[in-house]
């Protein structure tokens, strides 16, 4: 797949749904003012088909297309991105998608978002307009009306996070990475939720991985890779 041709500007997210049959992804383009497009491809013994080519999506100024994250419901049939907005489509018939929502986050850039395992509570960690690390805790079981349910300001701008958010195999702590270290958010009630800690991180990391039980956390560095108990 090239992501830089004359008609686009590259691949800036993509993801793969979890019966690995397809391929969806969101490129820049130049043929209509730098704007952003849907590519849905389905994988048939070792071939690329596209099902869905250059489908012009809702996006905003072209710094912000920058940055964004993909990500896909468990089913397939959902795509959600995040750059100043949220915006969730029905990609369910791949060649006629459906914009379900398009949602002001009030953000310069979006670091990272996951999911709950229902799918009913969106997590976004971000900057703001006002110049804010936030984290913005949604609703978002009718997606087409999301809910706030709580926000934390997390500090201003000053260090850039290496953008890590997941949330724990018991979906009670929401961990999220910086360079230096990690913070714990109580996630137990959605609507409450509260910095209950912070780890901090004797070498620079870059993208922390948690095994099942949540009670580890591995990151690596230029040193290693170490592994951090926070039982």
């Amino acid at each position: 797949i090239d992501g830089a041709n004359k008609g686009t500007y590259g691949i800036l997210a993509f993801a793969i749904p979890q019966d690995d049959q397809r391929i969806v992804y969101i490129n820049g383009s130049r043929r209509t003012g730098r704007s952003l497009e849907l590519n849905i491809i389905t994988l048939n013994d070792g071939k690329l088909n596209f099902s869905l080519k250059n489908f012009e999506i809702p996006s905003r100024r072209a710094a912000e297309s920058l940055f964004i994250d993909l990500k896909l419901s468990k089913d397939g049939s959902l795509v959600f991105y995040a750059n100043s907005y949220l915006v969730i489509l029905d990609i369910s018939n791949p060649e006629l998608p459906g914009l379900e929502l398009e949602y002001n986050l009030r953000s310069i850039r979006t670091y990272a978002y996951t999911l709950s395992k229902d799918e009913n509570i969106l997590y976004w960690f971000g900057l703001t307009i006002d110049n804010q690390k936030k984290l913005l805790v949604l609703n978002v079981s009718d997606i087409k009306s999301p809910q706030v349910l709580s926000s934390i300001i997390l500090g201003q701008q000053n260090s850039e996070s290496t953008e890590p958010i997941e949330l724990s195999a018991d979906s009670e702590t929401l961990f999220i990475g910086f360079s230096n270290g990690m913070l714990l958010i109580d996630v137990r009630v959605p609507s409450q939720a509260a910095l209950s800690g912070y780890i901090y991180f004797r070498n620079e990391m870059n993208a922390p991985r948690f095994t099942n039980r949540s009670n580890l956390v591995f990151t690596a560095s230029l040193t290693g890779i170490t592994s951090y108990n926070i039982t």
